[in-house]
């Protein structure tokens, strides 16, 4: 993918998400930020940014409030791209109908 965003992360995962030059998002330190890269991981397109940080109870709350508003609107659930296996749209049904 030539679009990755890390947040704070071991050395091993740093150089999973990014390049094997590209050892910035375990040099992060604040809760919240992280590193967009649009360069395939590229040193050279690391934009670092920080997120909004909310705690637990907060978080978990408009986690359920946008899970209460996608069920109501008959959104299916989330589709995970799992690293570099191959994505199967099939198991997506939005992705399913368009294609078909």
């Amino acid at each position: 993918m030539v679009i990755r965003i890390a947040l704070q992360c071991n050395e091993a995962d740093a150089y999973l998400i990014m390049d094997q030059d590209n050892p910035a998002p375990r040099l992060l330190s604040r809760p919240g930020e992280g590193i967009y890269n649009d360069a395939a991981g590229a040193i050279e397109g690391n934009s670092p940014f920080q997120a909004v940080w909310l705690s637990e109870e907060v978080r978990d709350n408009y986690l359920q409030k946008v899970r209460e508003r996608a069920d109501e609107k008959k959104f299916p659930g989330p589709f995970v791209f799992e690293g570099s296996a191959p994505a199967d749209v099939r198991e997506n049904l939005i992705c399913a109908i368009c294609c078909n």
